[in-house]
């Protein structure tokens, strides 16, 4: 914590008490006037100095700000706190307060990065494709001597127990499940693979330790499953009707074309966000900060506001708060380099990025090879 003194004179006291007068006098009602009209001079004998706290921070706001913007060249850890001492001829004014951590930075011009070629192949323009048959793709009841497989759909009744006593939530019927979509705990669904309709089966899962119902956090819990019925994706031909009803084109192989020119540019967009991330960790890198454990935590919650909002699991929040602790460091980091380069070279928040991209090369690596 640091303080800076400030000191204006009674006359300066004088006229931010009127400025102040103006602002709130109209709360304070004085019998005999209207709301509003009463005159500083009696409101004052009917209440006390009651202008004062808002006289200190009209004078103390810009003579501060001036300060840290001339001097100090720093932003404001947290809100500052005031004190303020009467003189014979005026009023000193104390402001303590806590700078952000200095920022020694490094090298954060003339640095060099290479592109990853990110290269668009048949293959990718089948997955594509795959995925925009799998979106269109209507379920059918498998027959009865079907498995259950990978992206089947397995409708199933369960009962668990933990500690051998079946527990809350732990029971349903006639429950949907996509066979690898891990919307259960642990290896459930890996459990059910190659179970047909009619077969039961015991699965044993942990919960995890940092699951959010903390009763059930780390423990072991068996489940029986009985299989209903399964459900199996029927994928539509991909021919030139998959490519009429789908895209503008008449056939399948216009569509792939478009589709590989579509691949080729997002990775081409790719690249560049690749490459300017890694420039930012490089300009990271070479600078030093120590973040007090305050930011880190301010971003947390500010990253998990809806899941703070929405939650009063202190154990899931903390959870939450530890698995993206790095990325909070890290987001905290960069906004504090990027505003030491910005005082470092007297630039505008808006002109930061453009900076960094104009006084560092991307290097297309096959350009830089003569290739």
């Amino acid at each position: 914590m640091e303080k800076k003194d400030f000191s204006f004179t009674q006359a300066e006291l004088d006229d931010a008490k009127q400025i102040a007068y103006k602002k709130i006098g109209g709360k304070y009602s004085v019998q005999g006037f209207r709301p509003g009209k009463a005159p500083k001079r009696l409101i004052e004998q009917n209440y006390g100095d009651i202008f004062m706290e808002e006289a200190i921070q009209e004078l103390y706001l810009n003579a501060f700000e001036k300060y840290l913007k001339d001097e100090v060249k720093r932003n404001l850890l947290d809100y500052p706190r005031l004190t303020y001492a009467m003189q014979e001829d005026g009023v000193q004014v104390t402001v303590h307060y806590e700078l952000e951590p200095e920022v020694k930075l490094g090298a954060y011009k003339g640095l060099e990065i290479e592109k990853k070629t990110l290269s668009v192949g048949d293959k990718d323009v089948e997955k594509y494709l795959k995925k925009i048959a799998e979106s269109r793709a209507k379920q059918k009841a498998a027959d009865g001597g079907h498995k259950i497989a990978e992206g089947n759909i397995a409708v199933i009744d369960f009962k668990g127990k933990i500690d051998g006593e079946y527990f809350e939530g732990g029971s349903a019927d006639n429950y949907e499940i996509i066979i690898g979509s891990h919307t259960f705990i642990d290896n459930f669904e890996e459990q059910l693979l190659g179970l047909k309709a009619g077969d039961k089966k015991e699965v044993d899962v942990h919960f995890p330790k940092d699951y959010h119902m903390k009763d059930y956090a780390g423990k072991p819990a068996s489940f029986e499953v009985e299989v209903k019925s399964i459900f199996i994706k029927d994928l539509p031909k991909i021919d030139d009707e998959f490519a009429k009803e789908v895209s503008p084109f008449d056939n399948l192989h216009d569509y792939k074309d478009d589709i590989k020119k579509k691949l080729t540019e997002d990775a081409k967009k790719e690249e560049e966000r690749d490459a300017e991330d890694r420039l930012y960790e490089e300009i990271m890198d070479n600078a030093e900060v120590e973040i007090p454990d305050k930011m880190i935590d301010a971003e947390l919650n500010y990253m998990l506001k809806d899941y703070i909002s929405a939650s009063s699991d202190t154990e899931f929040i903390n959870g939450l708060k530890k698995r993206y602790e790095d990325v909070a460091k890290r987001n905290v980091k960069l906004r504090l380099v990027m505003n030491a380069i910005k005082q470092a070279e007297n630039l505008k928040n808006s002109e930061i990025v453009a900076f960094v991209m104009d006084n560092n090369k991307i290097v297309d690596k096959k350009k830089k090879e003569g290739k």
